[in-house]
């Protein structure tokens, strides 16, 4: 091997190495869960980095929810306990690998294929509810809806089929790709992290109103859609 070839390797053993290191330092810095006191039920914990929040067992319908880039999945646990409580679905709370729904947008097919349930949403917040949708639109008939927080449409879903929720202070780019939906709904006074309970956000704006009443409108939202569709 001449010298010319070996100083070519190096370089690009040079610049992977440099490459890894910077994808480790992102990916290790993440916004951790703050529950502030929320007692989550571990037995709820089904398999390794999965939270089932349980509905009403006889409705058989249920949603696998993306968590937003670089959160804790934890983070949404009182949120989808909520959105299970008062809509009777079962909300299936997936981890992704190093907290970016990017690397396993597919991630609901491994959960739609080990249970069996008679209807499946799909939904997700920010990048999480952005890689939802872009696997929806290549699954052709396999959700009965997408539901989007603070997020928008990747992909080509059905637009009757697609609920978005964001807040006034979300920002404007959020709002224009939404624009074309049928379905949307802006919360007066909320911000983008607080559909979460993972503290501040940088970049966000302050919210006009408390994390407990953004969440609480963000259900009572869903809940109003999913019984529109009956």
């Amino acid at each position: 091997m001449n010298k010319k070839i070996k100083k070519t390797i190096g370089i690009l053993l040079i610049i992977f190495l440099t490459l890894a290191a910077i994808l480790l330092i992102y990916t290790s810095i993440y916004y951790k869960a703050d529950l502030d006191g929320y007692q989550i039920n571990r037995e709820n914990f089904i398999d390794d980095g999965v939270y089932l929040a349980k509905g009403d067992q006889g409705l058989r319908e249920a949603l696998v929810f993306y968590p937003g880039a670089k959160v804790e999945y934890t983070a949404y646990v009182p949120l989808v306990d909520s959105i299970a409580e008062k809509t009777g679905l079962d909300i299936f709370l997936t981890k992704m690998p190093f907290n970016l729904a990017i690397l396993d947008s597919d991630r609901a097919l491994d959960i739609i294929e080990s249970y069996d349930y008679n209807a499946w949403y799909i939904g997700g917040h920010s990048m999480g509810g952005a890689f939802a949708s872009n696997y929806a639109s290549k699954a052709s008939g396999l959700f009965e809806g997408l539901i989007l927080l603070g997020a928008y449409p990747y992909g080509d879903y059905l637009n009757e089929d697609t609920l978005s929720i964001y807040g006034s202070l979300e920002n404007q780019a959020t709002k224009e790709k939404n624009n074309h939906l049928i379905y949307k709904y802006e919360i007066p006074g909320a911000n983008h992290a607080q559909f979460g309970n993972y503290g501040d956000q940088k970049g966000d704006a302050k919210a006009q109103i408390s994390r407990e009443d953004q969440q609480k409108k963000t259900v009572e939202i869903i809940k109003q859609w999913l019984e529109e569709r009956k």
